[in-house]
């Protein structure tokens, strides 16, 4: 599924670089052999980790509906906020409590979320002090103190970004296998200027390390996990 993307992006890598070496040769021979030599190792290097690592399924059960503990560290309001929480009252999936961390009890985002998820099962958490984090890290610190008995995964999520109908489910759909302990997403950001054409290109070539030869890493703006295994390792 991600591997399309990452085919095309190393395309146009080689093809951008090609062009500049093109137009640029009259500049110094050594530059042009450096832009050769990126075009075709950063090209290769996205095939590579793409499609060495094949897409692995999940065996899935009759039925899995366990209940779900979303987190979400928030603070102050905006329009995507606003559109987030919108978002979240579309869910399909109904065994669902959202918990909502902030650090400051007089946070403009409180009223929002009171507005938009009135009538939802949710839970606003003021987090404490935590030495040595940041106030993100300690809302979600804050916030997994407050897990019910009853939560068998526990999502993270940011509070930025516009979910899909099946988001959350899809998210922890994968952990009904017991070979996985975590299921992690990516953001898709989509760029409105050059800059922004800069950071989801960026984003992608962030999406090849989540899965590579060379390490694997979960991303917690969206990221599912057993509350039993969390247990179980003392996390």
């Amino acid at each position: 599924m991600l591997r399309s993307p990452a085919i095309k992006l190393s395309l146009r890598t080689f093809i951008f670089t090609s062009i500049f070496f093109y137009s640029g040769r009259k500049m110094i021979s050594l530059l042009n052999v450096f832009f050769v030599f990126f075009a075709v190792v950063f090209s290769f290097y996205l095939l590579f980790v793409f499609i060495y690592p094949f897409k692995q399924e999940f065996k899935r059960k009759e039925k899995y509906d366990p209940f779900i503990s979303v987190i979400i560290p928030c603070k102050g309001t905006s329009e995507e906020f606003t559109n987030f929480l919108k978002s979240l009252r579309k869910q399909n999936y109904k065994k669902i409590e959202f918990i909502f961390a902030l650090a400051n009890s007089k946070d403009q985002a409180i009223k929002e979320i009171n507005r938009i998820m009135k009538g939802a099962k949710y839970r606003i958490v003021i987090s404490k002090y935590v030495a040595g984090t940041s106030e993100k890290n300690q809302n979600i610190l804050s916030a997994l103190d407050k897990i019910i008995k009853i939560t068998e995964v526990i999502v993270f999520l940011d509070s930025d970004g516009i979910l899909d109908g099946n988001y959350i489910y899809s998210l922890c759909e994968p952990l009904q296998d017991e070979r996985y302990m975590v299921s992690s997403t990516y953001r898709k950001y989509e760029a409105k200027s050059i800059g922004g054409l800069i950071i989801k290109y960026w984003n992608l070539f962030s999406l090849t390390m989540k899965n590579s030869l060379f390490g694997k890493f979960v991303w917690t703006g969206g990221l599912a996990f057993r509350k039993r295994d969390a247990e179980k390792l003392e996390i």
